[in-house]
């Protein structure tokens, strides 16, 4: 999500993201994704610094949870960028 993002972003000449959340956050801010999905998963991204960097104090049981119930995010991060490619038609 967030290459896709940042290669959107940057193809399009908008605002260059400081951090990764603020990739999926422009996303929203311009329309590829809601702007509601955009913050909802913008903390998947500061997620992403923890498991990288800070990997010996993961909450297991919360990386499980996660998995099992948000996974669609990514389905549905695919879907809305399929339609905003479609609409450049």
């Amino acid at each position: 999500m967030l290459d896709i993002g940042n290669h959107l972003i940057s193809r399009l000449e908008y605002e260059k993201p400081e951090t990764y959340q603020e990739i999926l956050l422009i996303l929203g801010k311009i329309s590829i994704i809601p702007k509601e999905f955009a913050k909802k998963i913008a903390k998947m991204a500061g997620f992403r610094n923890i498991l990288i960097h800070n990997y010996l104090e993961i909450n297991e049981r919360l990386v499980f949870e996660y998995l099992q119930n948000n996974l669609s995010d990514f389905e549905d991060f695919n879907k809305y960028i399929i339609e905003y490619l479609k609409r450049l038609k």
